[in-house]
């Protein structure tokens, strides 16, 4: 059975008795007649919103008494977690202060290791009691500052709590006059709302002062942190320095041997050739001699054997030719390593540089968000001022309770609006303390590794100027052959002068 057009006096308008169109209208464009659109649809379901909130019956202002109590309550059950969550956040600041002294105490160790092994490598070699001495001294001295870092610590908490109960003893001895100075025309409502007032400006002071002593802490640690950096920073840089310039005077003193080796190879090589011609003379002579004379088998046999030697000299002196000309490579080899390492080295220095700029932009940046802070301190005390001010003018004037808690949440939610403010920035700073950090050990570990690359190089300069001294010994050795040589040739010349001279006078006669 379909129920079609229906006229109802209650009604100006004609509608269906139909389902409400958003369901079931057709997807056409064209609507069907007898439909109303359900915007225009009339019902006394459309009408108790509006009933409800144009009405002023007394059920009404009890409801908002009572929203405004529970609203009340609410704000200090956050103002109260707040808190806890301040409390937490301290207990937090002191783990990560502990944390912090046990990096720079790792940091001292391996400076430490450091100093030994550059004492190691330059020959500064103590006792062993001596060293576990002076050791154990050390020990001793660090547990004594952290002891008194821990007791100086634990002294400010508790001062900071007996201050905290004390505080909350004064707002509520204050709380209770305020509440004896109400009249009695006032309702049970408005008494409890004074006292979740009061209970308010104490958490409100609570945090504050919590505020400023965790600003404080952090202010000191971040400085403690940077000097240690600092001084870390300077100590690298001098020793970095040092090495240096102790690479440049033993690359000075490579490159004067080696100008002294070729002068010396320079000089051998023109005696040589001096020599070489000498002999060809000799041996001219000695074969027009022989032509002239027809000398013995004895002296043609010392001839060969002195040719054999003379031969022997040359391909010793190709070969030390060809030695001096592969250590020659090497050196070139050697400065080219020594330029690129001092290129890295300057590069490091920069990225130290960069370092050290970031260290100031950040120390700017935390002077201007305390000064930020101290802006936002001020303009909150002048919103208090303001807001005493007009709870005084709404007590005069008897005005209605839903504007005071408007006023309430609107300074409680300001409230969290400067807490998750200053909790962001405390992420900001630690996070780039953990980035210093990080940087600080990638700079410590490429300085080990080039300290392994130096010392390599090191061994490999001893073991050049061990084969330079060999060269030097069997340059010697030859220039004392060829200076027998030279005697031997004259003594043989004289003889052979004489067997000349002999032979002639004999064909004459």
């Amino acid at each position: 059975m379909a129920f079609w057009k229906s006229k109802t006096p209650r009604f100006q308008e004609r509608i269906s008795c139909a389902p409400p169109p958003t369901k079931y209208a057709p997807h056409n464009k064209n609507q069907v007649k007898g439909h109303v659109p359900y915007d225009k649809q009339k019902t006394s379901r459309f009408l108790d919103a509006e009933h409800e909130r144009n009405s002023k019956s007394r059920s009404n202002q009890i409801r908002v008494k009572s929203r405004s109590k529970n609203l009340l309550e609410d704000e200090l059950k956050t103002a109260k977690q707040n808190l806890r969550d301040m409390e937490q956040m301290f207990c937090e600041s002191e783990i990560t202060i502990a944390q912090l002294l046990t990096e720079n105490k790792e940091l001292e160790e391996l400076l430490q290791m450091q100093d030994e092994f550059y004492s190691k490598a330059v020959g500064l070699q103590m006792n062993k009691s001596a060293e576990e001495k002076v050791i154990k001294l050390r020990k001793q001295k660090r547990e004594l500052e952290l002891r008194k870092s821990a007791e100086t610590q634990r002294k400010p908490r508790e001062e900071h709590m007996m201050e905290m109960k004390g505080k909350s003893r004064k707002f509520h001895e204050m709380a209770g006059e305020t509440s004896n100075t109400i009249t009695g025309e006032e309702s049970k409502y408005s008494k409890q709302e004074a006292d979740l007032r009061n209970e308010l400006r104490v958490t409100k002071l609570q945090l504050q002062s919590a505020r400023g002593e965790e600003k404080a802490k952090f202010k000191e640690t971040i400085a403690r942190v940077t000097e240690k950096n600092e001084a870390i920073l300077k100590e690298m840089c001098k020793d970095y320095n040092a090495k240096m310039t102790k690479k440049d005077t033993e690359l000075k003193q490579l490159q004067k041997e080696v100008k002294k080796l070729t002068f010396q190879l320079s000089s051998t090589q023109e005696q040589n050739d001096l020599l070489r011609k000498y002999v060809k003379e000799q041996a001219q002579q000695i074969n027009t001699q022989v032509d002239n004379s027809n000398l013995n088998t004895e002296m043609q046999g010392q001839v060969s054997e002195l040719e054999q030697q003379v031969f022997d000299q040359q391909v010793k002196l190709t070969n030390v030719i060809k030695k001096h000309e592969e250590l020659q490579k090497v050196l070139n080899k050697k400065e080219m390593d020594i330029k690129q390492k001092m290129s890295i080295i300057n590069e490091q220095y920069e990225e130290l540089e960069d370092q050290d700029d970031m260290i100031a932009s950040l120390k700017s940046q935390l002077q201007e968000k305390d000064h930020k802070i101290a802006t936002l301190q001020k303009q909150m005390d002048e919103q208090n001022t303001y807001a005493k001010k007009f709870q005084k003018y709404l007590y005069q004037k008897q005005m209605g309770n839903e504007q005071r808690n408007c006023l309430i949440s609107d300074t409680s939610y300001e409230l969290n609006e400067l807490l998750k403010t200053h909790m962001e920035e405390q992420d900001t700073h630690e996070k780039k303390l953990l980035d210093l950090q990080a940087s600080l050990t990638e700079v410590i570990k490429k300085n080990e590794e080039l300290q392994e690359d130096v010392n390599k190089k090191e061994m490999g300069i001893k073991q050049m100027e061990r084969v330079i001294n060999e060269l030097k010994s069997e340059l010697d050795n030859m220039k004392d052959v060829n200076g027998s040589l030279k005697l031997a040739l004259g003594h043989k010349y004289s003889a052979l002068q004489n067997t000349s001279g002999d032979t002639c006078k004999e064909g004459e006669k």
